[in-house]
């Protein structure tokens, strides 16, 4: 079972890889728009976080005990904490989560100076050149 939750979370991290978020500048009725928007990034960044911590969080814990030989008066919800590393997200330190955040920040922020270059375009695009 740990091999197998090792795996995924190596599927989830190679995949995030494979499937950057593309985003197009597309011209309308003369008007310039980012699709999708940068809130949509920001939002699967956040999501893509949440869900390798989550995996990371359920793997099996190694143990030197059989499950037959815990405590049966153990109810399934302490079993599981006991047994997985879902009570580690206690003691992850705020610090570490928050960098991971900061990092997302300056990667939108680095993206969205890059798209509002773009978009000064649409200054160019509406001046009248009869003046």
């Amino acid at each position: 079972a740990h091999m197998v939750k090792t795996r995924q979370l190596l599927k989830i991290m190679s995949a995030e890889l494979k499937d950057p978020i593309e985003h197009e500048i597309n011209l309308r009725s003369n008007v310039l728009s980012l699709e999708p928007p940068m809130q949509t990034a920001r939002l699967r960044l956040c999501q893509s976080l949440n869900h390798v911590v989550s995996v990371i969080c359920s793997l099996p814990r190694i143990n030197c005990w059989s499950t037959k030989s815990m405590k049966t008066d153990m109810t399934k919800s302490e079993q599981l904490r006991t047994l997985t590393y879902s009570t580690s997200l206690e003691k992850i330190v705020t610090d570490d989560i928050n960098a991971c955040m900061e990092r997302i920040e300056g990667i939108m922020i680095h993206a969205e100076e890059y798209v509002s270059k773009w978009l000064q375009y649409q200054a160019l695009w509406d001046m009248d050149v009869d003046m």
